[in-house]
């Protein structure tokens, strides 16, 4: 009798790998960051007996707080901490009750920490149990926890993770911390939460399957969703104090950067980025342009209609002195920048418009923002406004005296605080939205306030003396219009009309945000090898030494009739000293032909001998961003664009097209990429691809 063929079923927890984790959350020591929740439906036999579990990665050898309930000194708040390379449990007041009597101080290592509680057991040694990667960790016991005692943990009162939770500002945590749950109602070993790979003999994640009971949850802090979100069904969510609540922009469903980048948003690739919403957008600046600061790219996005004029009074580009070695704070698009306000009076609007009569419709408005202070001399710091001054108006700002967010309307109105604070130096996604007459603000993804007060309200701000306004109160007839002016930076700006675009809770993408993809799993990055495209050339001229390319002679490069003259360029800057930048020089033919930056105006040309033939816009030559460039001659007809574009974004005028039949180099051909010197050294760094 043949036997049968049974497969053989591969579970979670015998698969190599068992379950993936994709990140950790990043506590910062410095600024004291942590997780908070107020627990509530709880009761005193529940504090008895609980289970928390958790994988850790120390930064450093310090005191740091895993787990702490209540705010309570004197014999309530319970913890769990890590201090000299120890994992201690103790009660305010009291004094610690468990010490290992090992040390972990293998700051590359991830530490899966088990602490099983149940005073209702009778051994006293078996009330309180730590569990270090899969076996139970060898513990001096100063103190017994008494029998049949709720202690801190699982009591209606505030919890932390990553600070004492009655004292916020001690025991900050420098630590990754991912996969946290917390069983209520039941003591567990760690085999509930890992297992040992036969392969190789390591302690590795494996999910939790049980039930969580009354109090538990179950935080993933990978980035898989909003930090702080308990995803254990029993919606025992955390709120992140001092913690960015953004994720890395791999994980993001919303947030996304406006212009088009590399695949970790630090640099900016030519063109703008599809937007699912583009039927509804009305306004659009990334705020990140050289010399420039800020132009509207709604048009670009959406495929039709024509760019809003802009007005700048003060505003400057983050990064326009970096050579000067002040590179600012910028979210996205790294050396491209961010706007930076001042705080005395700067702001960016856009004069009355028919596309600011909201109606009672959807809308929403979003932008990123990073506060240098709220100090205001008794007013409120405005993000935004919309209307004319703060009795016509809708507006965000931030209110000094507990640093929230909060949405007015004709500032009589206070429609929503929300229940997060604002910080300082650190970037936050903030998205004000009508939904069907409700008003919802989300700061970073999460929803941190909802109200239909006003819902209902015909907002039509198409009238005279009004404007949209960033960074200030909207027009002069507000007394504090200075006093309420942004001090810090904003980046990509977003205006949409007839939709809220963002109904429920989303992860919100940023460069620097506190889940990195270090996990007990390893870096959590796809698998999947892209093909090789190709690199630049990078030029960089230091004193005395200006790089360049010289192409050998060949007569296709004597361009006498039609040609095509096309490049990718990344700018580093645009500084000289006696002439300006060069991307290609021609042989001399009785005069100079170039390609050139002109560092004053910055703008692209193709020159010869003394004047520009034809070049684009002022400041279309941008840095920190890559950008395609093309010139073109076609029976002697010139022209030239940027990122497809003629003349470059913003481009209005005859200077783009120009009629030549100017020869470029001699009958010898060849020509130089970078690095014209005739009368001094350019201070000039770029990488370039020629094709």
């Amino acid at each position: 009798m043949a036997r049968a063929n049974v497969p053989h079923v591969i579970s979670d927890d015998s698969a190599l790998g068992g379950n993936l984790i994709g990140g950790s959350l990043r506590f910062n020591k410095s600024n004291n960051s942590y997780l908070s929740r107020t627990f509530s439906g709880s009761s005193y036999d529940k504090q008895k007996k609980w289970t928390w579990s958790a994988w850790v990665k120390f930064g450093t050898v310090h005191q740091g707080v895993l787990f702490s309930g209540s705010p309570t000194c004197g014999g309530s708040r319970t913890c769990l901490y890590y201090e000299n390379a120890q994992i201690i449990t103790d009660v305010c007041g009291v004094g610690a009750y468990d010490q290992s009597e090992g040390r972990y101080k293998d700051s590359n290592s991830w530490y899966h920490i088990v602490w099983r509680f149940d005073t209702t057991n009778a051994t006293a040694d078996n009330r309180s149990r730590i569990y270090i990667n899969g076996s139970e960790a060898p513990m001096s016991h100063p103190r017994t926890w008494s029998q049949n005692v709720g202690y801190g943990i699982g009591k209606n009162e505030l919890h932390t993770m990553g600070v004492f939770s009655n004292s916020l500002t001690s025991g900050a945590l420098d630590a990754q911390m991912a996969e946290v749950n917390f069983i209520s109602e039941l003591s567990l070993d760690a085999s509930y939460f890992g297992y040992t790979d036969s392969q190789t003999g390591t302690w590795r994640p494996k999910k939790y399957t049980g039930a969580y009971n009354t109090t538990g949850f179950y935080l993933p802090l990978d980035g898989s969703h909003q930090i702080g979100k308990d995803m254990s069904g029993n919606g025992c969510d955390w709120t992140p104090i001092k913690l960015s609540g953004t994720v890395p922009i791999s994980k993001a469903t919303g947030s996304f950067p406006i212009l088009n980048t590399n695949s970790g948003a630090t640099v900016a690739h030519s063109g703008v980025r599809p937007d699912p919403y583009a039927s509804n957008l009305v306004f659009a600046t990334a705020l990140s342009e050289y010399g420039i600061v800020a132009s509207d790219v709604h048009h670009l996005i959406k495929g039709s209609g024509s760019a809003k004029s802009i007005t700048n009074s003060g505003v400057v580009n983050s990064n326009d002195h970096y050579n000067n070695n002040s590179l600012h704070s910028t979210n996205f698009y790294g050396r491209s920048g961010s706007a930076y306000f001042d705080g005395n009076n700067d702001q960016i609007y856009v004069g009355q418009h028919a596309d600011f009569d909201l109606g009672t419709g959807d809308f929403c408005i979003e932008g990123w923002y990073n506060a240098i202070s709220y100090s205001s001399s008794g007013y409120y710091k405005r993000l935004w406004c919309l209307g004319n001054g703060i009795t016509d108006s809708i507006l965000i700002d931030i209110n000094y005296n507990n640093n929230k967010y909060e949405f007015r309307y004709n500032n009589t109105s206070l429609i929503l605080t929300s229940d997060v604070e604002a910080p300082t130096n650190s970037w936050e996604h903030v998205a004000m939205v009508r939904q069907s007459g409700v008003y919802k603000m989300y700061v970073n993804g999460r929803l941190a306030a909802s109200s239909s007060g006003s819902g209902g309200a015909d907002l039509d701000y198409n009238r005279s003396n009004h404007r949209l306004t960033i960074g200030r109160v909207s027009t002069t007839n507000d007394g504090n219009s200075q006093a309420s002016s942004w001090n810090g930076y904003i980046q990509d700006f977003r205006f949409y009309k007839g939709t809220c675009k963002y109904t429920e809770e989303f992860t919100s993408g940023a460069v620097d945000s506190s889940v990195i993809e270090d996990s007990p799993s390893g870096i959590a990055i796809p698998r999947t090898l892209d093909s090789h495209t190709g690199g630049s050339v990078a030029l960089h001229t230091t004193a005395n030494v200006s790089p360049d390319i010289i192409v050998a002679s060949n007569s296709d490069l004597y361009l006498d009739g039609d040609f095509t003259i096309e490049f990718w360029i990344y700018l580093n800057s645009i500084n000289n000293d006696t002439q300006h930048p060069s991307i290609i020089t021609f042989p001399d033919n009785s005069g100079l032909g170039q390609v050139y930056i002109n560092s004053t105006y910055n703008f692209y040309s193709l020159f010869w001998p003394s004047s520009d033939i034809v070049k684009t816009v002022d400041n279309g030559a941008q840095i920190g961003k890559w950008q395609y460039v093309t010139i073109t001659r076609s029976s002697n007809s010139c022209r030239i664009f940027v990122d497809g574009v003629l003349g470059g974004s913003g481009y209005s005028g005859s200077h783009a097209t120009a009629t030549s039949s100017q020869a470029f180099g001699n009958s010898y051909g060849g020509l130089r990429i970078g690095g014209y010197t005739q009368n001094g050294i350019i201070i000039f760094i770029f990488y370039v691809c020629i094709f």
